[in-house]
């Protein structure tokens, strides 16, 4: 057993006055035939970290929990712990360390993440049956007050469960759904990090569709309510069967699941204003526009980045660009032009989408060769690809915002005709532009 372990942490182990254990997801993947170095190895044991006589980084002097250097490695140490919990919350308000193992794994969540193994002679400690469970595949709390303890741990559940392929043992299940109300008081931040690992949970150990189960399972213990409220609304709300084959929330749940990585936080909330729209209007034909603004709102509650809700909130609002295919070429390639930063990640969320309604094998459009018709023709989709800049419209005499307007007058011309691209010809027309300008202004103000 200790043979798999780093040579220098075993011999740090053996030679320790303080008995030094290894616990949780390493020892769940050994039996359970993941891989083991796909996950860190946490250590845990009586002493605290200070009297294990290595370098370290206190992470909670609370919790006692630190970063420990061990050879040309770090670990997380955790002290043996207890915990007491009063009024509701689902943090800690009293820890005592220094407690025995027994006591510690009281505190755990999951059987199969309450595994020990001694690493001076490797001897396991498994208190309620873990071993059994990672080798059957199944997650089981320890006992039935696990998620009043945390109610983070309902979504790490499903997380969890989703990424091992490990199946949900029943009652763990029902108690989830009576207790999903605790997820309410969790921090935003917390939600976030889990929904985001959630959404990649295929990526940890390559079980297939395990981002898709991760939100099959939320669903089934009754988690949305609690997490993204807006989601439920979508529950069981049909659409025209001739172009889906799925309630709202299926649709949602399968583009997900045939999304790339980075576009299935847009392919979530890419049609979370339909219900609403449907109610509203009679019709889903604004749902695009609204499921952005939704978008926007709920991951501004979960306090994801600026950047990251630019992005989803950019794919969202424009995943209904032209899909009857009716717009003419030129209005695609300026669409195109205008979202090149975007472009190739616009067309997964179409496939995805496209897939996701059980009709379609594809997306229904072809912006990939737009895209390279403007590539091919050097077409000025960016600014800085136009051979004029805003000093030059300066010098001719534009200023304030008519020197951005001119540009992108300019631009749009050029990428219909990549040809007129020249800055001989840009200064022309733009001086022409400005004494048309002027004369207007003129007449304007004569009247």
């Amino acid at each position: 057993m200790i043979s798999i372990f780093p040579d220098s942490l075993i011999r740090f182990a053996k030679n320790s006055p303080h008995p030094i254990y290894a616990v949780g997801g390493f020892l769940r993947n050994l039996y359970a035939g993941l891989d083991i170095n796909a996950t860190d190895i946490d250590l845990c044991g009586e002493a605290r970290v200070e009297e294990l006589g290595v370098p370290y980084r206190l992470q909670s002097k609370k919790l006692g929990t630190a970063l420990v250097t061990i050879g040309e490695r770090q670990y997380e140490y955790t002290p043996f712990r207890s915990e007491t919990y009063f009024g509701g919350k689902h943090i800690p308000e009293t820890v005592q360390l220094g407690v025995n193992l027994q006591t510690d794994a009281q505190r755990r969540d999951f059987t199969v993440g309450c595994i020990y193994c001694r690493l001076a002679d490797g001897e396991i400690f498994d208190p309620y049956g873990g071993v059994a469970d990672a080798k059957n595949k199944i997650i089981r709390q320890i006992h039935d007050k696990v998620f009043l303890s945390d109610g983070l741990r309902l979504l790490r559940m499903v997380r969890i469960a989703a990424e091992t392929g490990f199946d949900i043992d029943e009652n763990t299940k029902n108690c989830a759904k009576s207790q999903a109300h605790l997820l309410a008081d969790i921090s935003p931040e917390r939600k976030r990090q889990e929904l985001v690992r959630m959404l990649n949970a295929d990526l940890m150990y390559g079980v297939t569709d395990a981002h898709f189960y991760a939100l099959v399972y939320a669903e089934s213990a009754g988690l949305f309510e609690y997490f993204i409220p807006e989601m439920v609304q979508m529950r069981k709300f049909p659409q025209n069967p001739l172009y889906h084959n799925y309630d709202v929330l299926w649709h949602t749940f399968h583009t997900v699941k045939n999304a790339h990585p980075r576009v299935r936080l847009a392919a979530l909330f890419h049609d979370i204003a339909k219900p609403k729209c449907k109610l509203r209007d009679g019709n889903m034909h604004k749902h695009a526009m609204e499921s952005a603004r939704m978008a926007k709102e709920i991951m501004e509650r979960l306090r994801f980045s600026n950047k990251e809700i630019d992005f989803a909130v950019r794919l969202i609002y424009n995943h209904m660009y032209d899909l009857k295919g009716q717009a003419s070429f030129n209005k695609v390639k300026i669409f195109v032009a205008d979202n090149m930063d975007i472009i190739d990640d616009l067309m997964l969320l179409n496939r995805a989408d496209a897939l996701g309604t059980g009709k379609h094998n594809d997306d229904l459009h072809k912006f990939d060769k737009v895209k390279q018709a403007i590539l091919d023709e050097n077409a000025p989709y960016d600014l800085s690809l136009l051979k004029v800049s805003g000093d030059d419209l300066t010098e001719i005499g534009f200023s304030g915002q008519d020197v951005g307007l001119e540009l992108g007058r300019l631009r749009r011309i050029c990428i219909l005709d990549p040809v007129l691209n020249r800055r001989e010809w840009l200064v022309s027309t733009a001086q022409n532009d400005l004494r048309i300008w002027s004369k207007i202004c003129q007449e304007e103000r004569s009247v």
